[in-house]
């Protein structure tokens, strides 16, 4: 009867609403990637570039994963949110998708997790 409680059905809702508007915003990083390495943009940081990120056009990142394999799974995440909505404990959502696509991006691997969360 758990199912059927209102609680559990609000619940079940925010994750599904979660994964449906996270595939845009991941999706978009996977093939702006592409055409940040043919330009090979890269980022001026102040303060020398203290939290050590890598310039965008890097093809790994500091875990030696590749950085399109994080973004990759980041919307298989969201596409797959009603068989394992995982995506929603670790805090990655409206709010924070910008920040974890510029911490993937910039090369922080797992640790953007650690940092969202």
């Amino acid at each position: 009867m758990y199912d059927l409680l209102p609680s559990f059905q609000a619940r079940t809702k925010m994750e599904f609403y979660i994964g449906k508007q996270g595939i845009g915003p991941f999706a978009l990083n996977v093939t702006n990637m592409a055409l940040t390495q043919a330009m090979h943009l890269v980022m001026r940081y102040s303060n020398n570039n203290q939290f050590g990120f890598l310039d965008m056009d890097s093809v790994l990142g500091k875990d030696g994963e590749r950085i399109s394999a994080w973004l990759s799974a980041m919307v298989n995440a969201h596409v797959d949110v009603a068989k394992d909505p995982y995506i929603f404990a670790i805090n990655v959502n409206k709010a924070t998708y910008n920040h974890v696509n510029f911490l993937l991006r910039a090369g922080m691997g797992m640790s953007t997790f650690t940092f969202i969360a």
